[in-house]
């Protein structure tokens, strides 16, 4: 038998595509694959003491967080080993950790998706993917709503998780928020390490946005941009205790940001891959049917939205500022309000008024930082059309923003009188 043609050995394939699970020429500094894609090519044996060769299990793991020592060593005592997998005898069938244990704080099940034995990847952070993969990529505790588009969202997530480190510290942050909003006694160590990873995912994603992007690399950046904006909804859900000091309108002002990156980068995938067809806006409008119908008075919500058109159509001309303003606002205002319409006659997508932040003026943001009034009156309205969704991350989040917004407009009764419908829908006292 002639012997086999000669090839390469795909042990030492570089990081992506080891993820992508694709044959890589190994051709250095940068394989033809991650040429063509323009991405970061990584050779894992050439850069640490791994050998690919030797099993998981023995990869020495080094923390990374940026703590302390003292406050590493506490983090380090609160996530005990990843309990192994076990199975019942002749069926199969994994057997589950005691009752016990899995009430504790620091429970997650075995994984058999996904292999965390990430070289460089602490314990606390394969606890908390850990924790992703097992318990939250299931509906109504994923950071989507559709349930269409969530498998594909979850599987983007892992294929790039150890490829772009921003992807696995949204992630983070996601669980840990998770994690601190169910356990209201002991959450700050869960919060802590929710914010800390939060701000370093913003900290590496923002970079990598700087570079002239591939529509193929836009997936690993609307997945952990999908993750950031449900992150940002979590935050005042985990603090239990108000420990942060985080203003919940300067936290919809970041949603805004979020959104319209969110809404660039679908723009610049083209639906070049799954992720990024299934989450263009008409296959979104094709799928709502089958996601999520949320109860909500759309003829009265649209009654509502138009009373505050006609105040900003009120609104003063005479300068160029006033007519800036006023043209944000009327744009803002306008399109909610067509989006409210059509989907109260069932020709339009809930998920669309979602995805209404991404496609306001960027300069709305800004309006809801400075406390525009009748900014905070139109956001009044988007808070009120997303109840009754029930993903925990979302949960008490249009009371939360109706209140702030009464809060900053007390006294200005005018702009009170333009959220009477938004407050009754939420069962708030009136304002």
């Amino acid at each position: 038998m002639p012997s086999r043609r000669a090839h390469k050995n795909s042990h030492h394939g570089c990081q992506r595509c080891k993820s992508k699970r694709v044959k890589c020429d190994q051709q250095q500094p940068r394989c033809q694959r991650c040429e063509r894609h323009n991405a970061d090519c990584i050779y894992r044996h050439l850069l640490t003491n791994w050998d690919p060769f030797q099993r998981p299990s023995n990869v020495p793991i080094q923390p990374r967080l940026l703590f302390d020592e003292q406050q590493q060593q506490q983090q380090q005592q609160g996530f005990p080993q990843l309990p192994p997998a076990t199975d019942t005898p002749g069926t199969g069938t994994p057997t589950l950790p005691s009752q016990a244990y899995m009430a504790s704080p620091t429970y997650v099940a075995s994984s058999t998706t996904l292999n965390l034995d990430f070289p460089g990847w602490s314990q606390p952070e394969r606890f908390y993917v850990h924790h992703f993969v097992n318990h939250l990529a299931v509906n109504n505790l994923a950071p989507i709503l559709d349930s269409e588009i969530r498998p594909l969202l979850t599987q983007t997530i892992i294929d790039n998780i150890d490829v772009y480190p921003f992807v696995r510290h949204a992630l983070v942050s996601f669980s840990a928020l998770h994690l601190a909003s169910e356990r209201v006694g002991s959450s700050s160590q869960h919060l802590v390490t929710a914010l800390h990873h939060k701000d370093t995912a913003i900290a590496g994603f923002r970079p990598f946005l700087s570079d002239q992007l591939q529509p193929q690399q836009c997936e690993a950046a609307v997945a952990a941009s999908v993750v950031l904006v449900a992150c940002t909804f979590a935050i005042p859900i985990a603090d239990h205790a108000k420990t942060t000091g985080v203003d919940h309108l300067d936290l919809l002002s970041q949603v805004a940001g979020l959104f319209q990156g969110l809404i660039a980068l679908l723009r610049l995938g083209r639906g070049s891959t799954p992720i990024l067809e299934a989450m263009k806006t008409s296959n979104v409008r094709r799928s709502v049917a089958v996601t999520h119908r949320v109860e909500v008075a759309w003829p009265e919500a649209g009654s509502s939205i138009q009373r505050a058109i006609t105040a900003i159509e009120a609104l003063d001309e005479s300068d160029a500022p006033a007519l800036s303003r006023k043209t944000i606002l009327h744009s803002g205002a306008s399109l909610l309000h067509r989006l409210m319409q059509r989907v109260a006659v069932d020709e339009g997508s809930y998920v669309a008024v979602c995805m209404w932040l991404g496609r306001v003026d960027p300069s709305y943001g800004d309006m809801l930082r400075a406390r525009d009034p009748l900014a905070l009156v139109i956001m009044g309205h988007y808070a009120a059309s997303r109840q009754g969704i029930t993903a925990w991350w979302a949960k008490g989040w249009p009371q939360e923003t109706l209140n702030a917004i009464a809060g900053v407009l007390q006294g200005q009764q005018q702009y009170l009188d333009l959220l009477d419908w938004c407050v009754t829908s939420v069962n708030l006292s009136p304002t």
